[in-house]
């Protein structure tokens, strides 16, 4: 994934932009997949935490769409599908009672 100035939203939400990852080499339709998210927590403490530990938390998203884009017909992969992985996933490193929303400001598989 690459770098970013993170910018909160609001004091609950981080913006994670510029996620580029290759489709897996089997997929003549779609070369990759690119993605702008924002994730809203309940507490803005864990936004700070975020904000200090940004490259793991990138590399936990970025690990998870390549996971779900290798383990699914790319057909299957959607916005919906992706955030629940997502949410799952970054469940492990921070409370997942405190993950509110993850939304995908910008979508495509090109």
């Amino acid at each position: 994934p690459e770098t970013s100035n993170n910018t909160a939203v609001s004091p609950n939400s981080i913006h994670l932009p510029g996620f580029i990852v290759l489709a897996p080499s089997n997929s003549a339709a779609v070369a990759y997949l690119t993605a702008d998210l924002t994730l809203d927590f309940s507490d803005a403490a864990i936004v700070a935490d975020i904000k200090e530990n940004e490259t793991f938390v990138r590399d936990i998203i970025y690990g998870t769409i390549r996971d779900e884009l290798m383990a699914r017909d790319i057909n299957d992969i959607d916005e919906i599908s992706l955030g629940l992985a997502i949410r799952k996933a970054l469940g492990r490193a921070v409370a997942r009672e405190s993950i509110e929303r993850i939304a995908f400001d910008r979508f495509a598989l090109v």
